[in-house]
């Protein structure tokens, strides 16, 4: 967390010297979900947690609710690969060469996920089962929520190439690789 701190306050920094003077300014900011990326400790996002149950370090997976007006009850979120995030990223800096102002591009696959369907392509990845529990909701959590990538493809070409089955599958190699407790 520390980094993701210092991270926004450098991009405010920044951002208070590019208002000072604006005929320069290229700013572009970039909207993203859930991103899979590997923590040290316990993890606050699904991925990491599923990872670590399913490699023995955690008891179960928490589900947050199972009465959400979704599919199978879960909440749904857009998971994003962190290659295809990075890929994101190069392909905004490349446009941001040769483009002033601002603009808002939501990095992400268009496709929601729910909570059961993260931990049944987990199952299928590791090849065997990952416990879980459901739980309480959580208080503010909404139902449903993933991006609309559309400006991505248009203004920059990009467009996530992982699909859930590849993040899960490559979640699981680096777990049980280079295990993370």
């Amino acid at each position: 967390m520390r980094f993701v701190n210092t991270f926004f306050k450098l991009c405010s920094y920044k951002i208070k010297i590019a208002a000072r003077k604006p005929f320069w300014l290229r700013f572009h900011l970039l909207l993203y979900v859930q991103f899979i990326k590997e923590y040290c400790g316990i993890p606050n996002n699904l991925l990491p947690y599923v990872a670590r149950v399913a490699a023995g370090i955690l008891p179960a997976v928490q589900v947050f609710g199972n009465d959400y007006d979704t599919p199978d009850g879960t909440g749904v979120r857009d998971y994003i690969h962190v290659v295809d995030l990075a890929k994101g990223h190069v392909n905004v800096a490349e446009y941001c060469s040769c483009h002033k102002g601002w603009i808002a591009i939501n990095l992400g696959t268009g496709v929601g996920y729910s909570v059961l369907d993260i931990i049944h392509a987990y199952e299928k990845a590791c090849g065997k089962p990952v416990p879980y529990k459901i739980v309480a909701r959580r208080p503010g959590d909404v139902a449903s929520n993933w991006a609309n990538p559309q400006r991505a493809l248009e203004l920059l070409g990009w467009k996530a190439q992982y699909n859930l089955q590849d993040m899960c599958e490559h979640s699981w190699n680096f777990q049980k690789n280079c295990p993370v407790e």
